[in-house]
């Protein structure tokens, strides 16, 4: 008896706990071939504080304490940079986001990589983020389609951005 009772509440409350469920992981990932050579691209994007020459959502970025803060081109909003990890042997960063400021994730983390592929150079974009809102039901605009668009809408327009400043194209 006491047995089946236990089993019938567990699985109530196991079946319960099944359907609720918060916010998954996103992805997005954006490359682009640049006709110069990956020394050239990866001067241009290893200082994170000059990425407003090429990044489409910075209008600014200046050091605060041991973050970058960050100036949205889109909205004045402030945000903060958290470097990883940088390396000029491999041509790459890894960075996240301590603060979005309008950017509608949470949890954001990227890298960003130059190879040389032939004569011209394979710059990749690689992020992971939650939607803004973390709890279920978001509101339009901070939910898992929002932030995909938001982050796919900054890498293509910064490898867009970047290609132009350093071939024209």
């Amino acid at each position: 008896m006491f047995f089946s009772r236990f089993l019938l509440l567990f699985m109530i409350l196991y079946s319960s706990l099944s359907l609720a469920h918060g916010p998954t992981r996103q992805k997005v990932k954006e490359s682009i071939e640049i006709k110069t050579s990956a020394n050239a691209v990866w001067k241009m994007i290893k200082n994170l504080e000059l990425a407003e020459k090429w990044h489409s959502e910075y209008s600014s970025i200046s050091p605060k304490k041991n973050f970058l803060e960050f100036t949205s081109k889109r909205d004045g909003s402030k945000g903060l940079i958290e470097i990883l990890s940088s390396s000029d042997e491999s041509m790459k960063f890894k960075y996240r986001l301590k603060d979005p400021g309008s950017i509608p994730v949470n949890n954001y983390s990227a890298n960003v990589s130059v190879k040389q592929v032939g004569d011209t150079s394979n710059v990749i974009f690689k992020g992971a983020f939650y939607r803004k809102y973390v709890n279920n039901d978001p509101p339009p605009g901070e939910d898992d389609e929002a932030a995909i668009s938001a982050i796919t809408e900054i890498y293509k327009n910064s490898l867009k951005t970047l290609k132009t400043k350093l071939n024209g194209n």
